[in-house]
């Protein structure tokens, strides 16, 4: 079910590399529910669903917690050509210092929310519609970064 309150379903990052998973799971769970209806009855529904009622810290614990989840990340981490044994050492040869951090923004009751795991709380951005809400989030994203141009947007919307 959606959130009750108009306050967004939100969750701490306690896991490090996490923050995509994180954001993932913010969009996903802040969703109408006519659209989180068509995700089925996936890990992603069991897991927003298990933890509607928690708290931020509640959350993070349960997914730091969740084995099915670590086991099916490892293994599909593991699919792709990136070296993800050499994450975090850099300097080794072919390592990589992942240095780029994913934020959810959702729309819940007219409010563009900001959704970082690694901050205390969502953050209230401004106004937004359905309609607006990439636009709007493009912008303000785009007004914060300058020109580090590092930046790719990704967004959940119904099947077409």
């Amino acid at each position: 079910a959606a959130p009750s309150s108009p306050l967004p379903y939100f969750m701490h990052q306690s896991v490090p590399n996490a923050c995509g998973t994180i954001a993932l799971i913010h969009s996903f769970a802040n969703l109408p529910p006519h659209l989180r209806s068509e995700g089925g009855e996936g890990w992603l529904e069991a897991f927003v669903a298990s933890t509607s009622h928690k708290t931020p810290l509640e959350r993070a614990a349960a997914l730091e917690e969740d084995s099915g989840l670590e086991e099916k990340h490892n293994e599909m981490a593991m699919q792709g050509d990136t070296r993800v044994q050499d994450f975090g050492q850099s300097g080794s040869p072919g390592g990589f210092n992942a240095v780029l951090h994913f934020i959810a923004y959702v729309h819940i009751d007219g409010v563009l929310y900001e959704l970082d795991g690694m901050k205390k709380a969502p953050r209230a951005r401004g106004a937004t519609s359905p309609e607006t809400l990439l636009k709007d989030t493009a912008a303000l994203v785009l007004s914060e970064m300058g020109d580090d141009m590092r930046v790719n947007l990704l967004a959940l919307a119904p099947a077409q």
